[in-house]
């Protein structure tokens, strides 16, 4: 019984030959043969995926009729906590005791560039879909981008 694997084009490389293996006296040999197959990295033919059309969730509060975006410190200064879900935001706020008039807020792209630029525009990171617990015991840093790497992720890299 012969069994031949293959899959694609002809391969490039040279098959290391047919695998055999020793059976019990009296039944047949087998042979498995595999081929290599060149490494095929597809090419990208879409520009990278940006969070322009995605709903971006801040955590804020009504402070004498103005909006205040909800910022939090660790060692390399101010981090704006943005989230992906209206739920992630609320267990932030649930999670981290937070009250006070704090609330899960939706916002476009273009208000959270805003926001970056004007109210919070001394915030270094900002941290998508952070815990209250991340802040404590140093995994802040697993989910957080630097302010113009978020820029480029949230507009487009020529954004």
């Amino acid at each position: 019984m012969a069994l031949r694997v293959r899959a694609g084009p002809k391969p490039r490389y040279p098959s290391p030959g047919p695998l055999r293996i020793q059976l019990a006296e009296g039944r047949k040999e087998q042979v498995l043969q595999i081929e290599r197959m060149p490494d095929q990295t597809p090419k990208r033919t879409k520009p990278p995926m940006t969070l322009a059309g995605w709903p971006q969730w801040l955590v804020v509060r009504d402070e004498a009729g103005q909006l205040e975006p909800l910022c939090v410190e660790d060692e390399g200064g101010r981090v704006l906590p943005v989230f992906g879900h209206k739920e992630e935001a609320e267990l932030f706020l649930y999670l981290g005791g937070y009250d006070g008039g704090w609330r899960a807020r939706e916002s476009s792209a273009g208000e959270v560039v805003s926001v970056l630029y004007g109210l919070c525009a001394d915030v270094n990171s900002v941290a998508l879909d952070l815990l209250p617990g991340m802040i404590d015991d140093g995994t802040l840093r697993l989910v957080k981008l630097g302010r113009e790497r978020f820029l480029e992720r949230l507009l487009g890299p020529s954004g």
